[in-house]
């Protein structure tokens, strides 16, 4: 049974909701086609199955986002040491707005840009930021919609469960580090 918690904010940017056919499950989306990264550093777009993943939606408009990526940033350095792939997408149009956005916030998270019809249209976003955690085999185990200290709470106990590590045990102590 899937532990999933949704946690909303009442300040989340929503967009106008262009629904494919309802697509949403607990399994870990395909990625086809693959997002473009939008630094070098970043890792292949395709995730590895056997590793827990953190699949975030962000865009360069949306307020709460750019309140919630240096959060962020700052726990994925930390996750990553304990096996977390993380893909952070942008749903922009445009990748030369979302890299000068995120040369802005000088973000060290893998960074990538698909736009608003690829993942996130599979996805059936709510709204933004919107979080996905899956397991090691693959499964939904936490979905979060907006930008909260609750809901990087939320990340971190999650983690903390999911990773068994160090960084994760230390991070879930400190409240999410906030």
């Amino acid at each position: 049974d899937d532990a999933k918690a949704v946690a909303d904010e009442p300040a989340v940017t929503e967009r106008p909701r262009r629904r494919v056919a309802s697509r949403r499950s607990a399994a870990r989306p395909q990625v086809e086609p693959e997002p473009e990264v939008l630094d070098e550093s970043a890792p292949a777009p395709a995730p590895v199955l056997g590793r827990p993943l953190l699949l975030h939606f962000w865009a360069s408009w949306c307020a709460p986002c750019r309140r919630e990526l240096p959060a962020l940033d700052a726990r994925v350095a930390r996750w990553t040491g304990e096996g977390l792939q993380t893909r952070v997408v942008s749903v922009d149009r445009e990748a030369d707005r979302a890299r000068r956005f995120a040369a802005e916030l000088a973000l060290g998270l893998p960074l990538y840009i698909d736009g608003p019809d690829g993942l996130a249209a599979a996805m059936d976003l709510p709204s933004l930021p919107c979080t996905f955690l899956f397991d090691a085999k693959g499964q939904r185990v936490l979905e979060l919609h907006g930008e909260s200290d609750e809901n990087l709470r939320a990340l971190d106990a999650a983690l903390a469960v999911l990773l068994k590590g160090p960084a994760a045990a230390e991070s879930a102590s400190l409240g999410g580090g906030q």
